[in-house]
């Protein structure tokens, strides 16, 4: 979706390191700053006008929103930057049991779903 970008951009992914139980909010909460300039960034991107492009019509509301996950594979946060404000899950930890794990299955199905659909109305429209 993005200029000069073929297929559209679905987030960031931000990777952490964390060596020890004691540090590990401090480390998570720097990759979710991160994480969330890295979705303006991408928003930023997708909103500039290509050349030759109407630079006058408005973004809708309704634009699927970018995703974010932040981890350092046992530990997960997940954001959604919309048009309007930003959503960011609380941490899921994959050591506490099957329920966050499930919990972290949930979000990247629908999402991804979401995509492939999106996709696939895309690819029918101009087919």
């Amino acid at each position: 979706r993005g200029k000069g970008c073929p297929s559209p951009v679905l987030g960031v992914v931000e990777v952490k390191k964390c060596a020890g139980d004691a540090t590990w909010s401090q480390i998570f909460s720097q990759g979710v700053a991160q994480c969330f300039i890295q979705l303006l960034v991408l928003r930023a991107l997708e909103d500039a006008p290509t050349k030759g492009a109407n630079t006058s019509s408005i973004k809708a509301a309704a634009d699927p929103p970018l995703l974010g996950l932040v981890t350092d594979g046992r530990r997960w946060v997940h954001l959604e930057l919309h048009r309007g404000h930003v959503a960011i899950s609380p941490v899921l930890d994959l050591a506490m049991g099957e329920e966050q794990i499930r919990g972290l299955i949930h979000f990247l199905e629908v999402h991804l779903r979401g995509l492939v659909a999106r996709e696939a109305l895309s690819k029918s429209k101009t087919g």
